[in-house]
């Protein structure tokens, strides 16, 4: 057992208990001594000794670890299986499972849509690891903020085997969202098909606050164009469902496009920036599944619709896809976003709000550095198109503030690239980076 006011390997000091529910472990606050700031921590404990759940939870650890880098993902930060009891810690998500955005989920429906996409995304980041989760259900998805992230991986269902659903109410709503081979023949019919069943059992519990184990499709709370949609990831037979997760979202985007009243095809980008602007200025805030559809559709737009829309994007908007969205994302904004910049039919002013917004991905972190270079690049375009001082101030600003050796190289190869741009005008004594001097120094070494 772990309790509160121990110190786990001289560095975790546990604090008090969070929740003993899980059928596995039971997690507890800590501090990490090595780094007592930043987002809060909670610890998890493998609270059953015997072999096969110390086995199961020592493998669900290390899967988890291994997925670290995804977004979709619950991250472990540290672990250790040979301590006993084994743990694991991970971020503590304050906003809890997905049973408390129900109420949202209910009510409005661009929640609602977000949800369920995002999910999506969590399922699908897994299957594309050959990992299928066996346990879906929405307490197993943690939120907080603007990102949902899918935990447990299905090994406690293992535990809680089928000879173990009668000891508890959680056991028997792990119950209600079992596809029917499980039933039949365990865990060994696992596949893409049981996830998107279990997946249209949580859209149903979420969308009614009921238990799923008999599905009422006719329920008020579910949409008409939901209906058959989580009728068909509930088939008995398998063969009979979505054969995999991005079917499933194909259906359940044109669903929510007949019940939000939107165009398919290119036009559709028009109305959705119209509509993302709109929102933002009514509440002040972003849908990332709205976002996340505008960039798709962007990809779609050829050079004279790409460059009408680009001038319509609100500036709000460049920091919540740099800080909310995904690298791919990031790549493909980016991407629509240059054809506009390319074309250089905008005024000489306006290269400076091209500088400022792409200073936004430029400078935050949490951009890729290959996505940070392209956010350079675009700027030193518009810059050097419309020859606004300004613009080109704030592009050699961006250069000199390079302190990471990975951007720095990025850049370096950038700098040798635009050579006869401004760009090599920049101050190489005020380049914190020795790759980004050395590549000033060769473009334009100091007159002696």
């Amino acid at each position: 057992m772990i309790v509160p006011g121990q110190v786990i390997d001289g560095r975790f000091q546990v604090g008090e208990v969070c929740s003993t529910a899980g059928g596995m472990g039971s997690i507890l606050f800590v501090i990490d001594k090595f780094s007592p700031v930043g987002k809060p921590k909670v610890l998890k404990f493998c609270k059953d000794a015997s072999p096969g759940a110390l086995q199961r939870f020592q493998r669900e650890v290390r899967l988890m670890y291994d997925l670290r880098g995804s977004e979709h993902v619950m991250t472990v930060h540290h672990f250790n299986v040979e301590h006993v009891p084994p743990y694991f810690v991970m971020d503590y998500y304050e906003r809890g499972d997905l049973f408390n955005l129900a109420g949202q989920v209910q009510s409005d429906i661009a929640a609602q849509e977000w949800v369920f996409m995002a999910m999506l995304d969590c399922v699908e980041a897994l299957h594309a690891k050959g990992i299928f989760h066996r346990d879906i259900k929405p307490q197993n998805f943690l939120f907080d903020g603007n990102r949902l992230v899918i935990s447990d991986l299905g090994l406690s269902t293992e535990i809680d085997s089928l000879t173990r659903f009668t000891r508890s109410s959680e056991a028997w709503g792990t119950l209600a969202y079992l596809p029917p081979e499980f039933l039949n023949g365990g865990f060994k019919n696992a596949d893409a098909q049981g996830d998107v069943y279990m997946l249209g059992k949580a859209f149903y519990a979420l969308l009614t606050g009921m238990e799923p184990l008999l599905l009422q499709l006719d329920h008020p709370q579910v949409p008409r164009q939901l209906r058959p949609i989580i009728d068909r990831c509930c088939r008995p037979l398998k063969e009979q469902r979505y054969r995999s997760v991005d079917e499933l979202r194909n259906s359940l985007r044109h669903a929510y496009d007949a019940i939000n009243g939107r165009v398919t095809g290119p036009p559709s980008a028009f109305g959705l920036i119209t509509s993302i602007t709109a929102r933002f200025g009514a509440q002040g805030d972003f849908v990332e599944h709205e976002v996340r559809q505008f960039i798709d559709e962007l990809q779609g737009l050829d050079e004279d619709g790409t460059k009408q829309i680009c001038f319509k994007i609100p500036t709000e908007l460049f920091p919540f896809i740099a800080q909310q969205l995904p690298h791919d994302y990031h790549a493909a904004f980016l991407k629509g976003y240059r054809v506009m910049v390319d074309t250089g039919d905008y005024t000489w002013s306006y290269a400076e709000t091209i500088a400022k917004n792409m200073a936004v991905f430029f400078y935050d972190s949490q951009v890729s550095p290959a996505n940070r270079t392209e956010a350079l690049r675009i700027a030193i375009i518009g810059a050097h198109n419309m020859n606004r001082f300004a613009a080109m101030d704030a592009c050699q600003a961006m250069v000199i503030s390079v302190d990471d050796d990975e951007l720095a190289q990025y850049v370096h190869d950038l700098i040798i690239e635009y050579r006869d741009t401004f760009i090599a005008d920049t101050d190489q004594n005020a380049c914190r980076s020795i790759a980004i001097r050395n590549a000033l120094f060769s473009v334009k070494p100091p007159e002696s």
